[in-house]
């Protein structure tokens, strides 16, 4: 195995099966840690999944694999943020010590209801639990664990319920008179016909029928009249 640098990138080049390989990080320690990893597997060869498996904590695993590999690749850095503030307070100090193949549907519910006990609040909940299926699911990628056991447990949801503060005719009427004939064409199916702004953006002529709009309701699986 090597390292070479290209550009501003480090590639690791190993062989495996017969074939030549190669893999691009953008810093050095995290090519490092590959092929470290990869010499690691190399080393245990078949026994290398279940060795893992066997040893391997959530938080080992989120240093070792999931946030140098997926979330700094392929996340944004407030994505990044939030999930590093929610991994910290809430997921480490409750499953951080667990082994992946310990980490079941009931321990998770077990966790969430710690956390509802404790006042963390319900988007806080949903989140947290998102994060560990986006590592859980990783695991179950690499080979490490046989499925996913977020899949299993029921979403945290909230009850509460917002209403809607639609603006006075007049309100409206008055915004229409600055506009211009399509943007008020574009104002009448946000105020007066209720449309969300992408289903506006794809509303065309031959939607509108006899006193009927179809509407390309995006949240469901077809269409909608009104």
């Amino acid at each position: 195995m090597s390292i070479h640098k290209r550009g501003t990138s480090y590639e690791v080049r190993w062989t495996a099966g017969g074939r030549k390989r190669s893999r691009a990080f953008a810093r050095k320690s995290d090519a490092e840690a590959f092929e470290l990893d990869v010499k690691r597997r190399g080393q245990l060869g078949p026994l290398a999944a279940e060795v893992i498996q066997s040893r391997q904590t959530l938080a080992e695993f989120m240093e070792q694999e999931w946030w140098p590999h997926y979330a700094i690749p392929t996340l944004a850095d407030s994505t990044r943020r939030r999930y590093l503030e929610l991994w910290g307070t809430h997921l480490f100090p409750r499953l951080g010590g667990y082994s992946l193949r310990h980490i079941t549907a009931p321990l998770i519910e077990d966790t969430l209801q710690q956390m509802r006990h404790a006042g963390v609040g319900v988007e806080s909940q949903r989140k947290s639990v998102m994060l560990l299926s986006s590592m859980l699911r990783r695991a179950v990628v690499r080979g490490l664990i046989p499925h996913n056991p977020v899949q299993s447990v029921d979403k945290p949801r909230t009850n509460s319920i917002r209403l809607a503060s639609p603006l006075a005719p007049a309100t409206v009427e008055a915004i229409r008179a600055q506009l211009g004939r399509y943007d008020q064409i574009a104002l009448d199916l946000l105020a007066y016909h209720g449309l969300r702004p992408n289903e506006m953006m794809t509303a065309d002529w031959r939607d509108l029928g006899d006193r009927i709009l179809r509407v390309n309701a995006s949240k469901t699986s077809g269409g909608s009249a009104r």
